[in-house]
């Protein structure tokens, strides 16, 4: 069995520059396999970019795995999605996990002015058009 944490970040210093990569490291110090990140938007409290930290997480740490658990993928563009993914991936060397869904928090749509009752369509569109571009397809 392989065992992850995520990072609260519900306190605003937690996610200061030192002290968030610190963190980081910390986390494989011990002895943990993953190390992953919550994509929110809208709720009352800053949360880092997931594909953002995840690429700072690869930057400091050598062996864990690191993930998003989860990106909302149908409240971005997956064109430029696709491409912050990759780069991510190319940054983690291969250690890079992406969790996605639809999302499950209408707070987080309407902070963007997306419409919450078509996230699943989009979410089926988007991924899609991510994987055909991630296959060398031209989408659009």
């Amino acid at each position: 069995m392989k065992l992850g944490i995520v990072l609260s970040t519900r306190d605003g210093d937690a996610i200061a520059g030192d002290t968030f990569i610190q963190s980081m490291q910390r986390v494989e110090a011990v002895g943990f396999d993953g190390l992953w990140f919550f994509d929110t938007i809208g709720r009352g409290y800053l949360n880092p970019d997931p594909l953002g930290a995840a690429c700072a997480a690869g930057a400091v740490t050598k062996r864990i795995e690191i993930g998003t658990c989860i990106v909302q993928t149908p409240m971005r563009n997956p064109i430029e999605l696709a491409h912050r993914v990759l780069t991510t991936h190319t940054l983690c060397q291969g250690r890079f996990r992406f969790g996605v869904g639809a999302g499950s928090t209408e707070a987080d749509f309407n902070s963007l002015g997306l419409d919450f009752s078509q996230r699943f369509n989009n979410f089926a569109s988007g991924l899609e058009a991510m994987q055909a571009l991630w296959r060398g397809e031209s989408v659009n």
